[in-house]
């Protein structure tokens, strides 16, 4: 009988145990389990999501870092400051997830650890030690000696749980620490904002004071040599305006297309990529990263021409005279290392960097470096007098940084064999992303007179580099009008013929209206790379001819200042198409 009471204590006293270990939890482990997985999968969607603005940053970056326009800083810096807001208020949500799945994870944790403490104490409790000691099927050394191990374990694995405690807490109070520095940050990013909007607006104020002003900002918001010699005043003054009335917007028209009305459809955004006319910067980089070599990327975007070797000076703004491969060691416009290994680094710290893949700007490969220090040296040697040091001719920062491209390059500048200018060095025009869809532009579509008419040269006509380029923000950007009547049309022509006189076009606009009459139809010109060169309205007095540079400036010029949709549903590059709805 005795024997049987005791039995029976242990029971009562590990029920009573295990009642006062358990706390009062809202889940059990599985659900708890369920939660960490659902909250899992939402911060890695949100993960996703910061890669991608994190992209827009590296792109807005490297406009600001790529220009020496006052306008086009202030943009990029906007933008990027919007985007940087946006990656923190993300970063903060995510923030508050890994919070949450860590307090998750600490109470599944704790429930772990009091229900291994429960267990073995029960297990403890439980034993009936006379039916171990005295059953011949057992053998009690070896009984007593596993239940030593297993509790042993059992100690050694609360303590790790218990390490594990006290890391989550440590994590949580450095979420804590980052979410409030990340908040400050923003605030700050926000004071900025606003004054990068008061000086936007003022830059505005000051361009739309006069119309004269407007031609004498272009040094200002011009893009990768705009301000090139086949660029006329006159464009120059038009284009100009232009880049300011759509340098904020990226929307386009987001209203449903009407049945039987036409809207236009493009892709690229010529205010970020340049002027689409000679080598891609980034068409050089993607064909160096494919194995192609300085030369072959250079005789590619240049037709009909050869490399030779030749000396010069060069008369430098701010600098006065010197030697060609001395102002070419100095240059700007794209990284001054070489992506290499740490191997090379170490070999060759003036030339090579170790790639951080966070960011296209830190390094470029070598073959794309040396093909633009090759297009610079000939664009410098062809240009004549003395040549500026901004984005307007091409970017001159000094120093020796780019040395090592100078050296390997030595001499080396681009020769015309074709029918323009053969034998000379060719006039290396260049800009960002010249690819947009379809390959870089024959010079005469992109510089041309009001009625769309360029002098076309051999060495810069289209080329598709499409299979070889890199793939960046504005390359396939597509966007879109909205819907339009040809009465609408007709009141843009109405509307440019009354009020567009920049950079003198009025009376070609005028003659260009009456030519036409009603306009009751459209067809366009269109080079190799899809860019359209000429307009030609159709209509009921006759029909005539405008350039497709100047078509888009006018179009978008009514846009900003009618706003016929009400909205600012832009144009954004010569490669559109026009659509029926």
């Amino acid at each position: 009988m005795k024997l049987k009471h005791l039995t029976i204590f242990p029971l009562i006293l590990a029920t009573f145990f295990s009642a006062c270990l358990s706390p009062a939890y809202a889940k059990t482990t599985e659900e708890i389990q369920l939660e960490l997985e659902r909250k899992n999968a939402e911060l890695s969607k949100l993960q996703e999501k910061l890669g991608n603005i994190q992209k827009d940053l590296n792109y807005y970056a490297s406009q600001r870092n790529s220009t020496n326009s006052a306008y086009a800083q202030i943009d990029a810096e906007m933008k990027e400051i919007e985007a940087q807001i946006e990656y923190n208020n993300l970063k903060l949500e995510e923030l508050e997830q890994n919070k949450y799945i860590k307090e998750l994870e600490k109470e599944e944790r704790e429930k772990r650890q009091d229900g291994f403490v429960r267990d073995s104490y029960l297990s403890w409790k439980m034993t009936r030690f006379t039916d171990v000691i005295f059953s011949s099927e057992k053998d009690f050394v070896k009984t007593a000696t596993y239940q030593t191990a297993i509790t042993l374990d059992e100690k050694d694995w609360i303590k790790g749980l218990s390490g594990e405690l006290v890391q989550i807490e440590n994590d949580l109070a450095s979420n804590t620490e980052e979410k409030k520095n990340l908040e400050i940050k923003t605030k700050d990013l926000e004071s900025r904002k606003v004054e990068l909007a008061q000086q936007l607006e003022k830059l505005n104020s000051t361009i739309a004071s006069t119309s004269g002003a407007v031609a004498g900002i272009r040094g200002q918001i011009g893009t990768v040599q705009s301000a090139i010699g086949q660029l006329s005043e006159e464009q120059k003054a038009i284009k100009a305006l232009e880049d300011i009335q759509t340098g904020g917007s990226t929307n386009g028209g987001t209203l449903p297309i009407e049945s039987g009305e036409i809207y236009f459809t493009g892709r690229g955004r010529d205010l970020y990529q340049g002027h689409g006319v000679g080598m891609s910067q980034f068409g050089a980089y993607g064909a160096a990263q494919k194995g192609w070599t300085a030369q072959q990327i250079v005789t590619f975007y240049y037709s009909q021409t050869k490399i030779e070797q030749r000396s010069a000076v060069v008369s430098v703004s701010g600098y006065g005279n010197m030697d060609m491969e001395t102002y070419v060691a100095g240059l700007g416009e794209v990284p001054d290392k070489a992506c290499g290994t740490q191997e090379q680094v170490n070999s060759n710290p003036a030339k090579y960097a170790v790639d951080n893949p966070s960011t296209i700007w830190d390094c470029w490969p070598a073959e794309a470096i040396k093909a633009q220090v090759i297009a610079a040296r000939s664009y410098a040697m062809s240009y004549g007098g003395t040549i500026c040091t901004t984005a307007s001719c091409q970017v001159y920062k000094g120093g020796t940084n780019k040395q090592w491209a100078a050296d390997e390059t030595s001499k080396q500048v681009i020769v015309s064999t074709g029918a323009t200018h053969n034998g000379q060095v060719i006039r290396a025009l260049y800009s960002s992303d010249n690819n947009q869809g379809y390959g870089t532009a024959d010079n005469d579509t992109v510089f041309s007179s009001f009625n769309g008419v360029g002098t076309p040269y051999s060495y810069l006509r289209h080329v598709n580099d499409t299979g070889t380029a890199a793939s960046y923000s504005y390359t396939n950007w597509t966007w879109r009008t909205n819907s339009y009547t040809y009465a609408e049309i007709n009141q843009m022509l109405d509307y440019s013929a009354a009020n567009y006189n920049t950079g003198g076009a009025k009376i070609f606009l005028q003659s260009t209206r009456n030519s036409v009459g009603s306009v009751t139809g459209m067809t366009f010109v269109r080079d190799g790379s899809n860019r359209v060169k000429q307009v030609k309205f159709i209509g009921t007095n006759g029909s005539a001819v405008m350039s497709g540079w100047l078509f888009k400036a006018i179009w978008n010029n009514w846009v900003a200042n009618v706003k016929p949709s009400g909205q600012t549903d832009y144009i954004y590059s010569l490669t559109w198409f026009m659509q029926q709805g």
